[in-house]
């Protein structure tokens, strides 16, 4: 499974059959949302880079449910801390530019 930023509108998770056919299995889509990135932390866990939401942390379901806790609040294990920094790295890089612009802009 693959999972993709599509800005306005949000996360796509597709699938790439062995003949090179995909297919959308899933989709994330919050209001005002401008999905710039999605990276995988762990197997069930995605990091959606938005340049007007910051992040989003989704948890991707297995074909039978499992993988996602069933109730809100329950902890999941954490991601491991390189996944982590590396997404903190990437945001600051993809949005310090911007908001360096937005701040010239006001002055």
């Amino acid at each position: 499974m693959v999972a993709v930023g599509f800005y306005d509108s949000g996360s796509k998770f597709l699938n790439v059959d062995s003949q090179g056919k995909i297919s959308e299995v899933g989709h994330f889509l919050a209001p005002g949302t401008e999905t710039s990135a999605d990276y995988w932390i762990t197997p069930n866990i995605v990091y959606a880079v938005d340049y007007a939401r910051g992040i989003d942390i989704l948890c991707v379901q297995n074909n039978d449910g499992s993988g996602c806790p069933a109730t809100p609040g329950t902890s999941l294990s954490e991601p491991p801390p390189l996944a982590a920094l590396i997404v903190f790295a990437t945001v600051l890089l993809v949005m310090a530019p911007r908001v360096a612009r937005q701040r010239r802009s006001r002055a």
